[in-house]
C-alpha cells in the first residue's frame, strides 16, 4: 500500500511529522520490538528532577559569585589577560563614573571597540560603585544569563533536557573562571548563545535578528565571533537537505541572516567613524584574527605550512591543553558530534536541529580557531557551549535509549569518522602520553625527543601514522560501521550516563574548590596599598595597571604596548604619566632606550607580589608634564630622600605620613629602614614586627621585611 504523505503544517518539523515533542511521556514510551532496551531510564515526570535542578542551579550562582574579589588562578592559562585585558573592556565606564569622561585614551579609545560591555559595567557601577567586584560582574551576569537561555530553550524539550543542559553549562572550570572576570568570553558566548536558538527557530524575523546579534557580538564585544557567521550558513544549508526548513527559494534564509549581519557591522562602521574615524582601522590592526604577519616574517614556506598543519590537529593542546583542561566534556562532546554526524543525511530528520547545529558549532568553530596563530585559552572557550550541547545529546540519548549512531548515515560518514578518529588520537598522544612522559611541559624526556615537540616538518611522520591507524579501523570496520547504531542495554546506559555525568561534576567542583583553597587576594591588596601612598592624582602606566585602577583612584592609559610597539616617544610624551608599573621587561627597556636618563631619575615607590610575579612601582621624577592635580604623597617624598642618602629627612617624612595614615604598614617598614641606617636598631625592630603584624601575609613586603627583622636580630645575637 502506498505511504500516505503527511500534511505540512506551520509547527516545527518534529512536530509535524504527526511525532509528539522530545521529552513527552508519549515520546518516551517504548515502541516495538526490544521494548525493554529502548525504555527511558528517567521519566520526564520523576519527582527527582525538581530538587536536582535546584541544586544544579545553586551551585551555579554560587561558583561564581563566591571569593569574587580574589585573583584568577595562576595556572589556567599562560595569558596574563586573566589579570589585564578585563579591565580594559570596561575602563571607559570607570573614567565615565570617576572623570565624567569615556575616553580618557585617545591613543586607542577601547570604549568605541566595546560599547556593550562598558555600557553593563556603567550600569552596575551607577548601581554600587567603581571596584574590582563590581567590574568582575560584567562577567558574571552575562554567564548567569548564559544559563537561563540554555536551560529555557533545553526545557521544550522536556524537564530531563533542561536539567542535564544547565549542569553542562554550569560546572565547566574554565568558562566559569573566565565568567568570573571582566573579560569578554562570557558576554561573547551569551550573544552566540541567543544567535544560536534564533536560528533554530528559523523565520525571517529570526535569521535577521539572529545575524544581527552575531554582527553585534563580533564588531562590538570580540571579532572573533564572525566566525559564528560561518557556523549559521553551513547550518542552514544542512537544515534545508535534512528537510528542517522549506526548501524553496535555497539561499533565502542565508541572505537574512547575512543581512542583519551587515546591518550591525555597519551600524557600528558608521557610529565609529563618526567620532573617531582612525579607531576604525586601529580596532582591525590591533585584533589577532587579522593581524598574523609576525608568524610569516623569516621563515621558510614548508615551516608555515607545517605550522598550519600541526595547528589544525593540535588545536587545543599547545601551552594551555584546553581540551585537557576538560577530560569528560571533551569525551562526551567527541562521542556526540561523531553520534550527530552519522545523521547528516539528506532528509533525515530523526537528527534533532539543535543537534545538528550543535555540531556545527563545534566543528566549523575549531576548524577556524585551528588557524589563528595567536591561541590562548580564552580563544576557545566559545567553544563551551557547543560541546555542552552536544554532551547533552549523547547522555540523553543514553537516558532515552536511542542508538547513539543513525542507522541512516551519509556518504561521507566514512571519511567524517576518519577526520574524527585521526584527532582524538593525536590529541590522545599529545595530551595523555606527553603529559605521562613530561614531554609537553618540558620535562626530562623532551630532550631525547625534540621532534615530537617542534613547530615544523616534524609533525609530517606523527600525522601519518595516527591517520594510518584510523584509516585501518575504518577499513576494517567497514559494513559494521554503516550499519552500526551502538545501543546498550539498560544496566550499561546507566552506567554510563551516570559515570559521564558524576564524573564530569565531580572532576570540576574539585578543581574549583582547590582554586578556593588557595585564593589569593593580590589584586585587592596591592591596590589598597598603592590608593593608600600614591597621589589621587597620579597617572600609572604598565601591565595590570587598569585592573589595579578599579580599586584606586589614579588614572590609567591601557594603550602603552601599542606605543611600545610602535616606538612612538612623542605620542607617548603627551600624557602626563607621573608612574610606571614594571612587570614585564618591554615597558623598562623602552623606557630606557626612549630616555637614556631613565635609570637616574626613576624612584622606587614600591614591590608587590601581583599575579605571581613581582611588580615594581616607580615614580619618574624627570617628566615634564606632571599634572597639576599631582603632588607626591609624604610616603613618596620619603622613599625619594631614602633614594638619595637623606635618611634622617626620609625618617620626618614617613613619620608624617604615618601621623595621617596610622594603618600603614609601608611607611613603617620605611621608617625601620632609616633607623636601622642610622644605628637605633632597637625601634627599627619594634617597628618592623609591627609592620609585618598588620601587613597582608602574601605581600611581598610583608616576606621582605621579615627576613630584615630577622637580619636584625641576628645582628643583636652577635652584638650580645
Amino acid at each position: 500500500m502506498k505511504r500516505r504523505r503527511p500534511r505540512r503544517s506551520g509547527k516545527p518539523a518534529e512536530v509535524a511529522r504527526g511525532e509528539p515533542p522530545e521529552g513527552s511521556r508519549r515520546s518516551a514510551a517504548p515502541q516495538g520490538k526490544g521494548q525493554g532496551r529502548s525504555r527511558p531510564l528517567v521519566a520526564e515526570d520523576a519527582g527527582c528532577l525538581g530538587p536536582l535542578l535546584a541544586a544544579v542551579a545553586l551551585a551555579a550562582v554560587v561558583l561564581r559569585t563566591i571569593y569574587l574579589g580574589a585573583d584568577p588562578p595562576l595556572d589556567l592559562s599562560w595569558s596574563q589577560a586573566l589579570f589585564t585585558d578585563g579591565a580594559r573592556a570596561v575602563d571607559g565606564a570607570r573614567n565615565k563614573i570617576m572623570y565624567g569622561e569615556w575616553m580618557a585614551d585617545r591613543i586607542s579609545p577601547v570604549v568605541l571597540f566595546y560599547p556593550i560591555s562598558n555600557g553593563l559595567a556603567y550600569l552596575i557601577y551607577r548601581l554600587s560603585g567603581v571596584g574590582l567586584v563590581q567590574a568582575n560582574l560584567t562577567g558574571v551576569l552575562p554567564g548567569l544569563a548564559t544559563m537561563l537561555l540554555a536551560y529555557g530553550f533545553m526545557r521544550r524539550r522536556g524537564r530531563l533536557a533542561g536539567l542535564i543542559a544547565l549542569g553542562f553549562v554550569a560546572f565547566p572550570y574554565a568558562y566559569v573562571i573566565y565568567s568570573r572576570t571582566p573579560l569578554l568570553e562570557s558576554l561573547q558566548v551569551l550573544l552566540l548563545v541567543a544567535a544560536f536558538f534564533l536560528l533554530l527557530r528559523g523565520g525571517p524575523g529570526s535569521l535577521v535578528a539572529s545575524g544581527l546579534i552575531v554582527g553585534c557580538a563580533a564588531f562590538m564585544v570580540k571579532l572573533h565571533a564572525l566566525h559564528f557567521a560561518a557556523v549559521g550558513l553551513v547550518f542552514l544549508f544542512f537544515a534545508a537537505r535534512a528537510g528542517h526548513e522549506a526548501p524553496a527559494r535555497p539561499g533565502r534564509s542565508g541572505l537574512l541572516f547575512l543581512a542583519g549581519l551587515g546591518i550591525a557591522s555597519v551600524a557600528w562602521l558608521a557610529g565609529v567613524y563618526s567620532i573617531d574615524a582612525a579607531a576604525v582601522s586601529k580596532y582591525f590592526k590591533s585584533n589577532v584574527i587579522l593581524a598574523q604577519s609576525a608568524e610569516y616574517t623569516d621563515i621558510p614556506l614548508l615551516t608555515m605550512v607545517a605550522n598550519r598543519a600541526r595547528n589544525l590537529f593540535h588545536v587545543g593542546s599547545g601551552v594551555d591543553m584546553f581540551f585537557r583542561k576538560l577530560p569528560v566534556l571533551t569525551s562526551l562532546a567527541a562521542f556526540g558530534l561523531i553520534s550527530a554526524l552519522s545523521g547528516f543525511a539528506r532528509g533525515n530528520k530523526s537528527l534533532r536541529p539543535w543537534e545538528m547545529l550543535s555540531a556545527i558549532w563545534f566543528a566549523v568553530l575549531l576548524i577556524a580557531l585551528s588557524l589563528l596563530s595567536y591561541r590562548p585559552l580564552r580563544y576557545f572557550i566559545p567553544l563551551v557551549p557547543g560541546m555542552c550541547l552536544l554532551a547533552t545529546s549523547f547522555v540523553l540519548r543514553l537516558l532515552r535509549g536511542e542508538p547513539l549512531l543513525h542507522p541512516h548515515k551519509p556518504k561521507w560518514f566514512a571519511a567524517a569518522f576518519f577526520i574524527w578518529l585521526t584527532s582524538l588520537l593525536i590529541h590522545i598522544q599529545h595530551d595523555v602520553i606527553f603529559e605521562v612522559l613530561g614531554l609537553g611541559s618540558g620535562g626530562a624526556g623532551a630532550a631525547s625527543h625534540p621532534s615530537l615537540l617542534r613547530y615544523d616538518l616534524a609533525i609530517v611522520p606523527q600525522i601519518l601514522i595516527m591517520g594510518g591507524i584510523a584509516a585501518a579501523v575504518v577499513f576494517l570496520s567497514g559494513r559494521r560501521l554503516r550499519e552500526a547504531s551502538w545501543r546498550f542495554g539498560p544496566a550499561a546506559r546507566r552506567n554510563l550516563a551516570v559515570a559521564a555525568v558524576g564524573g564530569f561534576i565531580v572532576l570540576n567542583l574539585a578543581k574549583f574548590a582547590d582554586y578556593c583553597a588557595d585564593r589569593r587576594y593580590s589584586i585587592a591588596e596591592t591596590a589598597e596599598s598603592l590608593d593608600r601612598v600614591i597621589s589621587p592624582g597620579a597617572f600609572v602606566v604598565g601591565d595590570c595597571a587598569t585592573t589595579l585602577s578599579l580599586e584606586t583612584r589614579f588614572r590609567t592609559l591601557p594603550s602603552y604596548g601599542e606605543i611600545i610597539r610602535r616606538r612612538d616617544a612623542e605620542t607617548f610624551e603627551r600624557y602626563p604619566i607621573t608612574h610606571f608599573l614594571i612587570r614585564f621587561p618591554t615597558l623598562y627597556e623602552y623606557l630606557e632606550e626612549t630616555y637614556p636618563d631613565f635609570r637616574m631619575s626613576c624612584v622606587p615607590v614600591g614591590e608587590y607580589m601581583l599575579c605571581g610575579r613581582v611588580a615594581t612601582v616607580v615614580r619618574y621624577e624627570a617628566w615634564a608634564g606632571y599634572p597639576a592635580s599631582y603632588e607626591p604623597t609624604g610616603y613618596e617624598e620619603g622613599m625619594t630622600l631614602l633614594a638619595r642618602g637623606d635618611a634622617a629627612a626620609a625618617l620626618r617624612a614617613f613619620r608624617s605620613f604615618l601621623d595621617e595614615h596610622p594603618e600603614s604598614y609601608e611607611a613603617m617598614f620605611g621608617v625601620a629602614i632609616c633607623l636601622s641606617v642610622s644605628g637605633d636598631l632597637n625601634e627599627a625592630r619594634a617597628i618592623l614586627a609591627e609592620g609585618i603584624r598588620i601587613a597582608p601575609a602574601g605581600a611581598l613586603s610583608y616576606h621582605v621585611y621579615r627576613d630584615l627583622l630577622e637580619a636584625l636580630q641576628g645582628q643583636e645575637g652577635a652584638g650580645r
